[in-house]
């Protein structure tokens, strides 16, 4: 057990499995033996299997374990959210929760919170740059960008001295390459990820996330324990935690009859069209 890693990160953004899936499992260790290895890095970093690590640990019985490589932290993380957050039974509350643990403070615009989003953009490039594109063209395909904006960004950053470009030949397109200024923001700028991104990893829209970190910062305890057992979903927490769960709006009925302001037409609104 000790030869092991265990990366603070990981363990503590996703939800704990509760005593009774933990004894369960523990039950199905003990029947059945560890029938899936645990992933880990190769400086044995644990990835994907926190709970059998601990349990089997416990017991003094052997791990069985798999390394996983991959070419930059992005890949990494993307790999533990599919492990340990889209493969496992959680509500989407608990997907939101874990994804914010995860990924940090997001980029998103709320309660007039100016973002950088230059920044952002040039962290983009930067990572392209670093995966081997280096012109202009590849950069934009990685990007799924336009040349121009592409082109635009990468004349501020040559001009801020996050990258260097090579003089070329006419007709022949720049090579760019990271400068010391540009590895050190990629350095100090962890993965983010914006509520749009975030809906997509885990299959809801946006507004859902943003409810779901609504009630993340602003909802009590027992709200927050009723959506991680399922008992009431972010929409009903939300408009609970916001006021608004009891409020009635005026709705016109198929039936009624409406008078057209510039002919006098009587009719039921069913049979008014929409031009």
């Amino acid at each position: 057990m000790n030869s092991f890693k265990k990366n603070d990160l990981y363990y503590m953004s996703m939800p704990r499995p509760t005593k009774q899936e933990e004894q369960g499992l523990d039950l199905n260790l003990i029947e059945r033996g560890q029938f899936e290895p645990i992933k880990v890095k190769r400086d044995m970093t644990i990835l994907d299997g926190y709970t059998r690590w601990e349990l089997l640990g416990q017991r003094g019985k052997k791990i069985k374990y798999e390394f996983r490589e991959f070419e930059s932290l992005d890949d990494e993380l993307n790999y533990v959210v599919e492990c340990n957050v889209m493969k496992r039974n959680l509500t989407a509350y608990q997907k939101v929760e874990a994804m914010l643990k995860l990924f940090g403070e997001l980029k998103y615009r709320r309660q007039g919170r100016k973002i950088d989003e230059h920044k952002r953009e040039f962290v983009n490039v930067l990572k392209s740059i670093e995966k081997d594109n280096t012109i202009t063209k590849d950069i934009a395909t990685d990007l799924n960008r336009e040349l121009s904006s592409v082109n635009r960004l990468l004349k501020q950053m040559t001009e801020k001295y996050y990258i260097s470009r090579k003089t070329n030949a006419r007709n022949i397109p720049y090579n760019y390459s990271l400068m010391p200024k540009g590895l050190e923001l990629l350095a100090s700028n962890p993965m983010t990820k914006t509520m749009k991104e975030i809906g997509k990893d885990i299959g809801v829209d946006r507004t859902h996330v943003g409810k779901a970190i609504y009630l993340i910062e602003n909802a009590d305890s027992a709200t927050k324990l009723m959506l991680i057992n399922g008992t009431i979903t972010v929409g009903q927490a939300y408009l609970k935690c916001t006021g608004r769960a009891n409020v009635k709006y005026a709705r016109v009925n198929p039936d009624t009859r409406l008078k057209c302001p510039h002919c006098d037409h009587i009719s039921i609104k069913k049979e008014f069209k929409i031009v």
